[in-house]
């Protein structure tokens, strides 16, 4: 029995150190894009055609719109940890009939996100 509270623990931190990276992609991606749109920005028509740097801003915000893929990630995972941390708080005060029922929404539940 305790081993499945253990597993659900590194489960739970796991999913808590992806929500980190995935964090900190997005926000490299959204920086990359907005400094690619003030640089475009900055930089003086004479020095490039306003053609091109027309398409280097558009370039910059579809840059900075590709961070939003990892803001979705980052809610499933927030959800799928607060999820997980109501089965443990269950898994703990339940009685036994009941520990084995929540034992198995656990394990369905990594089951599924194994699978995504």
């Amino acid at each position: 029995m305790a081993e499945t509270e253990l597993f659900l623990s590194n489960f739970i931190t796991n999913q808590k150190r992806a929500v980190r990276y995935h964090l900190i992609f997005a926000i490299g991606i959204l920086g990359l894009g907005i400094s690619i749109i003030i640089a475009t920005l900055l930089i003086s028509s004479e020095t490039i055609a306003e053609s091109l740097k027309s398409i280097i801003g558009v370039g910059g915000g579809f840059i900075s719109s590709i961070s939003s893929f990892p803001i979705k990630e980052i809610i499933n995972r927030k959800g799928r940890i607060n999820l997980l941390n109501t089965l443990k708080l269950q898994l703990q005060s339940a009685d036994k009939d009941e520990r084995e029922r929540v034992e198995e929404l656990i394990w369905k539940a990594i089951e599924k996100t194994v699978l995504e």
